[in-house]
């Protein structure tokens, strides 16, 4: 089980927090995941529409505590990889695959 609503965390263990219309946000591994998923990074243009249709509903998971497969963990991984920073990545990935950051 994986709790989406688990906070990031810097280097320092104090949560991370971000600046959306004015406001500071708890940056939250649902926040991170389903922007990562929904994003349209330019070499992603191409992508099949079943591809995105993928993304959509696994995003849709990504909301409290849920039970996600393997793939659909690994498809997570490889989009906040391509969205996000160093510490942003590895702070999410410790949180859906621990024994991947090592």
């Amino acid at each position: 089980m994986i709790d989406f609503g688990e906070q990031l965390t810097g280097l320092d263990g104090k949560g991370l927090v971000e600046k959306a219309n004015g406001h500071e946000v708890e940056l939250t591994l649902s926040l991170v995941a389903i922007n990562a998923l929904l994003a349209m990074l330019p070499e992603e243009h191409a992508l099949p529409a079943t591809d995105k249709v993928r993304r959509f509903v696994i995003a849709t998971k990504a909301v409290g505590q849920a039970e996600l497969t393997a793939e659909e963990i690994a498809i997570v991984k490889a989009c906040i990889g391509r969205a996000y920073g160093p510490l942003v990545v590895a702070r999410a990935w410790q949180l859906l695959d621990p024994a991947s950051v090592r």
